[in-house]
């Protein structure tokens, strides 16, 4: 399976060795890495969209409560980047593709559909899915706000932008801070 630069192959170990070079015509060749048996780099792709969801979920919320507080988000993704709080979302996805308003090129569903492959991975196995039930509970909840919006049925510029836009929204603090500055802070000047 290709994902990004890297290449996670999961088959038996001889088979990925022969076709390795193969593979590293297609994945960087210092990424290029053997997770395991077939089905492996499944779980595992599951387990990154998982830990990608909880993240951009937890930074929209994080954005939230700072932009309601009045904190420059931009500043705020630096500072928590260089900090324990620091992860993808916060290095990249919000700095690079959420506050520009920049299209997120990733359909919901799909995300939805790993977390919901991890979560029967987690249950198999007899691991609690309290974090990734609730992650799958806010993403299927966002799904069905933005769904009369979207001509393509589920298909989002930048679901974590309107999730970060609709928390801010619900917020009372934050109405009366648009109604007294007529101005937000995550969304670009008009």
């Amino acid at each position: 399976m290709y994902q990004g630069e890297n290449l996670k192959e999961g088959l038996k170990r001889e088979l990925f060795e022969e076709y390795r070079p193969l593979f590293e015509t297609i994945g960087k060749k210092e990424k290029l890495e053997y997770i395991g048996p077939i089905g492996s780099a499944h779980l595992l792709k599951s387990t990154n969209n998982f830990l990608t969801a909880t993240s951009c979920v937890a930074t929209s919320e994080a954005m939230c409560v700072l932009a309601n507080a009045g904190i420059d988000l931009n500043l705020a993704a630096k500072v928590i980047s260089n900090s324990s709080g620091s992860n993808n979302s916060t290095q990249v996805k919000f700095p690079e593709i959420v506050f520009p308003g920049n299209n997120w090129n990733f359909i919901v569903d799909l995300m939805m559909k790993d977390v919901n492959l991890f979560i029967k991975a987690a249950e198999g196995f007899g691991v609690p899915t309290n974090v990734s039930s609730k992650i799958i509970e806010i993403l299927k909840k966002e799904t069905e706000l933005f769904s009369s919006v979207s001509p393509i049925k589920h298909y989002y510029k930048n679901p974590f932008f309107k999730l970060t836009i609709n928390h801010l929204t619900q917020s009372p603090s934050f109405q009366k801070r648009v109604q007294r500055y007529n101005t937000s802070p995550i969304l670009p000047n008009r």
